[in-house]
């Protein structure tokens, strides 16, 4: 799309050259107070955002999005209860906010070569394990903070 600039959020400094080569046009280290470089002028915010963290770093991100902008939450890893929201002091006027369950992906319906953001999602297959057993080797492996992108479980 003409005039679309990606933005991609890194905890880890480590992970930045990794992000670019992955397509992002340019890659910032998330502090928890993006708001603050990307909710000012003169960006007055991203015109959307995906949040794979969750509940833990969404106030921030809805902070970074300027008004009528949209936010699409894909995880929770961060927790998926945020202490003390208000509505009219949190939500930035007219941002949308969604949630889409990250165990959508890799099943039937939206495999894992057609989901949007592949080039950034990491799919394992567990084949000799039960569905309990991926879901906490996978959990693992993704609080690990080695993961460059998504975790998703194929069974």
């Amino acid at each position: 799309m003409a005039g679309l600039q990606v933005l991609a959020t890194t905890r880890n400094p480590q992970k930045r050259a990794l992000l670019l080569e992955k397509g992002a046009d340019k890659c910032l280290t998330d502090d928890g107070r993006l708001h603050e470089v990307l909710g000012n002028a003169p960006h007055d915010g991203v015109n959307a955002a995906i949040e794979i963290v969750g509940a833990a770093m969404l106030r921030d991100t809805i902070q970074a999005d300027r008004p009528i902008g949209r936010i699409a939450i894909l995880g929770l890893l961060g927790g998926r209860e945020i202490e003390r929201f208000d509505v009219y002091g949190d939500l930035r006027n007219g941002v949308s906010v969604s949630y889409v369950s990250s165990e959508h992906i890799g099943r039937p319906y939206q495999p894992i070569e057609d989901f949007p953001l592949a080039k950034i999602a990491g799919a394992f297959a567990f084949d000799d394990l039960s569905q309990a057993q991926a879901q906490a080797q996978a959990h693992a492996y993704a609080e690990s903070n080695q993961v460059a992108g998504k975790t998703v479980i194929v069974l």
